[in-house]
C-alpha cells in the first residue's frame, strides 16, 4: 500500500495476478503502473502542507476534515481504486478521519526520513514534504491535553 503523498508514475507497468488462489487456468492478470516511491506526488504533498498550515494556525481538525469532504479529496484507496475489505468481505470506504490525517502528518517519512518498525533508521533519505521542525510542532500540538474533547475512561475501580 503506498503512503499518501508518495508515488510518481514511472511510465512502466507490471502484470499482477488479481486472484492468486484460483486454479492456474482461471487466474486473471492485469497491468498496473510502477510507481517511484522515493518521490512525492505533488498534488497530495500540497494537500499535506495545507493540512499542516491549517492545524498550526489553530484551525480545528473537524474543520480540516469538513474541507476534505467538501473538496472531494480522495484517499489512497480511492485514488488507486483499491477494494477495501474487512474480515474478507468488501466494505465501503469511510473516507478521511482525524486519526489518518494525524498519522500522515506525524509520520517520519513525511519529513523525508526512512523508518523501520517505528524507529527512524535514516534521516533525510527522501525529499521532505514537511520540514522536521513542522512535524515536531504537529506532534507537540497533537499531544496537547487541552485538545482532547473526550472525557476519557473513568478511573474508579481500575487496578483492584
Amino acid at each position: 500500500m503506498r503512503p499518501y503523498g508518495w508515488g510518481v508514475d514511472t511510465g512502466r507497468v507490471r502484470s499482477v495476478c488479481v486472484n492468486p488462489k484460483a486454479q492456474a487456468m482461471e487466474r486473471v492478470w492485469e497491468d498496473r503502473p510502477v510507481l517511484d516511491m522515493t518521490r512525492h506526488n505533488q498534488a497530495e504533498a500540497a494537500e499535506i502542507r495545507r493540512w499542516a498550515d491549517d492545524l498550526l494556525s489553530r484551525v480545528s481538525m473537524n474543520q480540516v476534515l469538513r474541507d476534505l469532504a467538501a473538496q472531494g479529496v480522495p484517499t489512497v484507496a480511492m485514488t488507486d481504486e483499491r477494494q477495501v475489505r474487512r474480515n474478507g468481505r468488501a466494505a465501503s470506504h469511510g473516507g478521511w478521519n482525524s486519526r489518518t490525517v494525524q498519522q500522515i502528518l506525524t509520520h517520519p517519512r513525511t519529513s523525508g526520513h526512512a523508518e523501520y518498525r517505528g524507529d527512524i533508521v535514516l534521516r533525510n533519505a527522501y525529499e521532505p514534504i514537511l520540514h522536521e521542525d513542522v512535524r515536531q510542532a504537529l506532534i507537540t500540538l497533537f499531544s496537547d491535553p487541552a485538545r482532547k474533547t473526550s472525557p476519557g475512561t473513568p478511573r474508579s475501580g481500575w487496578g483492584r
